[in-house]
């Protein structure tokens, strides 16, 4: 008997969660207007039969010193109820705003990677052209040698006399 209330409230409350949000969003799902409309009185009445078979439970397969248990039990309900109804509408609302939090972190690690990929790519661009730049060099002007950075014509000089050390 103590599920079937809690396992109600609940569904009430989330219920009822669901339909504050049908109300106040576009629904962009692929369902149908009539088969959202079918769930939600379907969920309805399960939700009503849930309380008959409740009450009946607690109306005639009750012991007599129990009292007027129904009425006691709907009063802690309608309390429980509140209670719960607040509980997860907070919840519900923790876990949207969480969903927005990854939403745009998501969005803010993707555009940052796609930063760094420009970046990568913009440095292999200018390296591959210097080295296309560097081999037209060398083909068209070879007097200048094969190195990368060319060398003036006084440098080659300097590098061609011989080297005399002095010291140690």
């Amino acid at each position: 008997m103590n599920s079937l209330q809690i396992n109600l409230n609940k569904c009430i409350a989330v219920f009822e969660e669901e339909e504050r949000k049908a109300r106040t969003k576009i629904y962009e799902g692929d369902d149908s207007l009539g088969k959202r409309a079918l769930q939600r009185v379907l969920m309805r009445k399960q939700l009503e039969q849930m309380a008959v078979e409740l009450r009946e439970l607690m109306v005639y397969q009750s012991p007599p010193e129990l009292g007027a248990l129904y009425t006691e039990v709907e009063e802690m309900m309608i309390q429980m109820g509140k209670e719960q109804k607040i509980l997860i509408t907070k919840q519900i609302q923790r876990e949207e705003i969480e969903n927005r939090r990854r939403t745009v972190r998501k969005k803010q690690m993707m555009h940052q990677a796609m930063i760094g990929i420009a970046i990568v790519f913009v440095i292999f661009v200018f390296g591959f052209s210097m080295m296309w730049v560097a081999q037209m060099r060398q083909e068209m002007y070879p007097q200048y040698g094969n190195e990368f950075i060319p060398k003036t014509e006084e440098q080659r000089r300097h590098e061609s006399q011989p080297k005399i050390y002095v010291g140690r």
